[in-house]
């Protein structure tokens, strides 16, 4: 409630004035083209973004996105249309509008309109219509356009999305159900966020908390980079690269982001000359306990502060038990929230002062609800996220020095991508726990390594004091 809030406080309500007499309990006695639901404060993870905006001199572009796709020559436009037109009828996440009324205070407004589709002839003019109808207080959290010049083949489709609309899984999940709308299929609906609001609205606050607090007793609060570097604001403003190929993902009992997450804490606790890696993951969220969860077109990913201990003398087998069943134990408590995680104890906050963020991309394999076929995609090139996507996903949560970002290709390869702020962390350090981190997946996803031990791979690097 509170980034609503945030967002919204100054709305005038005179932009939804029959609000105050309809409600979704007399929708069936009132022809009327809306109704109105209580907002929930269903994703707490998002209430971290009121100090962003507070402390940020920003404007509402900043808690967008736009999806620039260039269309087929082949499709059909109007058929285009109709089908993402039927998305939005279907998805009510989609025509959602958040206003504030007198006595019922913030509520989500879904509106039963059809898209507004904009029509122009130039990418920029485009964006300069947009920038003069900004999504705010009452108006469109969607937008839709074609850019189509009339002396240039190419067509775009332009969608632009509130952060607070989506996750990168429900945007697939959509295009995918565009994409069998144009092919005249009628796709299994989607699921709406009601299941997995009253799920983390009614999750056990205590468990959460206590769980959340055995994750920290101790805690050393080892921050890479080093707290006492962090600067106000920070400015992620380099980038390095590194492809990891030939990996045996398929010949060990492990999932490859449990050899992820290890191999980065080997990473960060030899960098440091630590026994424990501190750091922030984002965890898609599609695991919770939530009937047709991964079906669910709105946002159910969390950020969460990861807490890895180490031992020289450990086995590479042991390691990646204790790490895969921290992840399985922790699915009940990710949608907790950094804010209420922060209450446990005073360990829990201070690992709650993340100044990394993981973040680990697998490959959309055929069978999944997100797989589109080469065959029957209309665009060119399809959804590619942009090189500072991974930004936009930590900035949700918090405002952080450093991301790194693990893509997994179909073919086993994983991308790892370092995006940092060079005014903290230097090039040469970065180049350093790549090199470690390439080094530590190599020898943990080998499964004829499996009873090597840890100092192997960090030597001394590691420290031997628990």
């Amino acid at each position: 409630m509170s980034f609503w809030k945030s967002q919204f406080e100054n709305f005038d309500t005179e932009y939804f004035p029959p609000l105050r007499a309809q409600t979704k309990h007399d929708r069936k006695e009132h022809s009327v083209d809306f109704y109105v639901e209580a907002l929930d404060n269903a994703n707490d993870d998002f209430t971290t973004m009121t100090k962003i905006w507070s402390r940020m001199p920003r404007g509402d572009e900043d808690f967008m996105t736009r999806h620039v796709m260039e269309i087929h020559g082949h499709v059909d436009l109007e058929r285009f249309q109709y089908a993402w037109n039927q998305v939005v009828s279907r998805n009510p996440i989609m025509r959602t509008r958040i206003v504030s009324i007198p006595v019922q205070g913030f509520v989500q407004v879904v509106l039963k309109d059809t898209v507004e589709w904009t029509q122009h002839e130039r990418i920029d003019s485009c964006q300069h219509h947009s920038e003069k109808s900004k999504m705010g207080p009452g108006k469109p959290l969607a937008k839709f356009a074609i850019v189509k010049s009339t002396d240039h083949p190419r067509v775009d489709f332009v969608w632009e999305m509130h952060w607070a609309l989506y996750d990168g899984w429900a945007l697939r999940l959509m295009l995918a159900e565009a994409e069998k709308f144009y092919f005249n299929c009628t796709p299994r609906p989607l699921e709406n966020m009601l299941a997995f609001t009253k799920y983390v609205t009614g999750r056990d606050q205590r468990a959460a908390l206590a769980f959340w607090k055995s994750q920290f007793t101790n805690l050393q609060g080892a921050h890479f980079p080093p707290r006492e570097l962090y600067k106000p604001q920070p400015r992620v403003d380099s980038e390095l690269k590194r492809m990891v190929q030939d990996l045996n993902w398929s010949r060990t009992y492990f999932t490859p982001a449990t050899i992820i997450r290890s191999a980065f804490s080997v990473a960060i606790a030899s960098t440091l000359g630590s026994n424990e890696a501190l750091f922030g993951a984002t965890v898609m969220g599609r695991q919770a306990a939530v009937p047709g969860i991964e079906r669910v077109a709105g946002p159910v990913f969390s950020t969460v502060p990861i807490r890895v201990q180490l031992d020289r003398e450990e086995r590479f087998t042991e390691l990646l038990q204790r790490v895969q069943h921290q992840a399985t134990i922790m699915v009940p408590f990710e949608h907790t929230g950094l804010e209420q995680i922060c209450q446990a104890s005073d360990d829990a906050a201070l690992a709650c002062e993340i100044q990394m963020l993981l973040v680990v991309q697998s490959a959309i394999k055929k069978g999944d609800f997100r797989y589109r076929d080469a065959e029957t995609e209309l665009f060119v090139k399809g959804l590619v996220a942009s090189k500072d996507a991974i930004v936009e996903l930590g900035r949700r949560s918090g405002d952080y020095p450093m991301y790194v970002e693990c893509q997994l290709d179909p073919s086993g390869n994983v991308c790892l991508r370092f995006c940092f702020d060079s005014r903290v962390v230097g090039e040469a350090r970065i180049e350093h726990m790549a090199n470690r981190m390439e080094n530590s997946l190599r020898q943990l996803s080998d499964p004829m390594r499996g009873q090597v031990r840890l100092k192997c791979i960090a030597g001394e690097d590691i420290s031997s004091h628990m």
